[in-house]
């Protein structure tokens, strides 16, 4: 596909909620949730068997991702039959089995919905020409592979195979494929409603396939084993879930999956001493203030975003009604005692009854949490126009607005660096640096108010490393303290935590997994919604509720939509799990 007719993010994003909600149709499973453009059912990716289903893509592509996990749910054959201990050498055995289960499972989903069946062949037929184009077939392992995982599928869910394929794949089937493995085959197709039978013969192909590769492989010249390695390589980058690059966001590096494991040490803190908390007037000198303000107003005037339509949009998704008194004189609800006299006095009179009266009230609060780190300087001509805007809309519409900051108060550690060094460098001890947070506006302060305070964001030095889980922990935690009833915190970035001395000292992704367990914790907790705004960034990794924002000039109005869209519903999903 050319670039130019990639899904932008945000149909990246409606695509996975697509994704998602087909799934929970499909299997009755109400917890099913994109993150990191899969789906997941509470922390447990859903695996499927035939990974050639891409979820970075929209149209049938979507559909059919959403419907291959369904069909995993509901066919469960891998669950049926688990596969002896990973090996690497069983590695390709086990990629085999795996498709050749899917196709079970996709056989009996399809059986029940026709369009189902058209979209999972569609991803199918997608998977060949990439298969193709790749040049695999030119190699005896592709050719056995695409031979293999072709004939298994036109005979499991009785679609023929193309013409060109068939041309493709003749000389592999009549001198290996058929005589070798055709007797499995047919019990496959035999025994589709049988998971144990069915699996049973699965394996006995995918084994097959995996010593007739090893044998194949010892008897090719080195430089024909290198080819067929790299081969291999391809051939498992097509099959898998892959990570296709946004056309205009960047992606992040991280650990060992969505979940920490149990077995890794808790997080720590070696010295919170140096850890200190300022508003942004106290950090930059009244005199400079005003020209930095002069600068955010200027980027401003290049913004033409319409305000009032947002914030009639925001009135409307985020007012929830609360009671305000009765409505007296109905003719139906509770029957009024003042006019209890009427029944007797006059016995046609209806109005006798009172109602209560509701109306829309906004009781919310946002937390809008700046990266203040190094690489988020060069962001400012774009992101600060984009807070004001939203602190403007959200203020309006009735919306109390923090805007917080995080960073840290200097480079590699500083004095908590130091007092680890003095204490004889202990092993893993946690986070060593000290922690800069900054209150640029509180909830109780107005715009204006708060307006050189929040200019402070362009003193160029104020930017340095992060510790995103620990602002992620304090910007919640100051929401919880305002009397609202929906809270959110909206983490602005364009990275993953990094602060040198920490990862130097421990794991290098020990900053990550600490944002990742806070994560999760705040949803466990209920009380507070947080979503990810990625500049130029897609932070789906993270956050389950996520927009990467690519404005590179003047704020959108569009955008800022989005960017409210995208907080609503992390508020929605939250109101549904209480």
């Amino acid at each position: 596909m050319s670039t130019d007719t990639q899904p932008s993010g945000i149909a990246l994003r409606d695509a996975d909620e697509l994704a998602a909600s087909v799934a929970r149709a499909l299997t009755g499973e109400a917890g099913i949730y994109p993150s990191a453009h899969r789906l997941f059912i509470g922390e447990a990716g859903i695996q499927t068997g035939a990974t050639h289903h891409d979820s970075r893509s929209d149209g049938p592509q979507a559909r059919a991702t959403a419907d291959a996990a369904a069909a995993h749910l509901l066919g469960g054959t891998l669950r049926d039959h688990p596969p002896p201990n990973a090996d690497v050498k069983l590695a390709m055995a086990h990629l085999v089995y795996g498709v050749l289960c899917q196709f079970r499972d996709e056989y009996r989903v399809s059986e029940r919905w026709p369009g189902v069946k058209q979209n999972l062949f569609e991803a199918y037929e997608h998977w060949v020409i990439q298969f193709k184009a790749s040049l695999i077939t030119e190699t005896q392992t592709g050719l056995l592979l695409f031979t293999v995982i072709g004939s298994a599928r036109s005979l499991i869910n009785g679609q023929p195979i193309a013409d060109e394929d068939t041309d493709v794949m003749e000389t592999m089937r009549a001198s290996l494929v058929g005589p070798q493995w055709g007797g499995h085959f047919q019990v496959m197709r035999r025994q589709r409603a049988d998971a144990k039978a069915y699996t049973e013969a699965a394996w006995l192909v995918a084994m097959g396939v995996a010593d007739w590769l090893e044998a194949e492989a010892q008897t090719l010249p080195p430089n024909a084993r290198r080819f067929s390695k790299r081969a291999a390589a391809l051939l498992a980058a097509l099959l898998r879930p892959i990570e296709k690059p946004f056309t205009d966001l960047l992606q992040i590096a991280t650990g060992d999956g969505k979940t920490v494991s149990g077995s890794r040490s808790p997080y720590r803190v070696f010295t919170d001493r140096f850890d200190i908390e300022r508003t942004g007037d106290e950090l930059v000198r009244a005199a400079l203030l005003p020209g930095y303000r002069r600068q955010i107003d200027d980027w401003l005037l290049e913004s033409p975003v319409n305000i009032g339509a947002l914030v009639e949009r925001v009135r409307r998704q985020w007012a929830v009604p609360v009671r305000n008194g009765w409505e007296l004189e109905t003719e139906s609800g509770y029957l009024s005692a003042e006019r209890l006299s009427l029944l007797v006095t006059s016995p046609q009179e209806r109005n006798v009854f009172k109602q209560e009266r509701y109306q829309p009230e906004m009781s919310a609060a946002v937390s809008i949490l700046l990266d203040c780190s190094g690489s988020m300087r060069n962001q400012l001509p774009r992101v600060l126009p984009m807070v004001e805007v939203l602190i403007r809309v959200l203020e309006r519409a009735g919306v109390q607005t923090e805007v917080l900051g995080y960073t840290t108060a200097s480079w590699n550690g500083g004095k908590a660096q130091k007092a680890w060094e003095r204490a004889g460098r202990p092993t893993d001890p946690g986070r060593l640096a000290e922690r800069l947070h900054m209150v640029l506006k509180s909830a109780s302060q107005t715009r204006r108010a708060a307006a050189l305070s929040i200019a402070a964001l362009l003193k160029p030095d104020l930017y340095r490393e992060g510790l995103d889980g620990e602002a992620v922990q304090w910007a919640a935690g100051r929401l919880l303290a305002l009397p609202v009833t929906q809270r959110l915190v909206m983490v602005v970035s364009d990275g993953s935590p990094m602060e040198t001395a920490t990862q130097r000292t421990n794991s290098e992704f020990y900053l990550d997994h600490h944002l990742r367990t806070v994560l999760r914790q705040i949803e466990r907790a209920g009380e507070v919604a947080v979503m990810g705004l990625g500049v130029g960034l897609d932070l789906s990794v993270y956050y389950r509720h996520c927009l990467g924002w690519t404005d590179t000039h003047a704020v959108q109005t569009q955008s800022i939509a989005d960017i409210l869209k995208v907080g609503f519903e992390a508020q929605r999903a939250l109101r549904q799990r209480r």
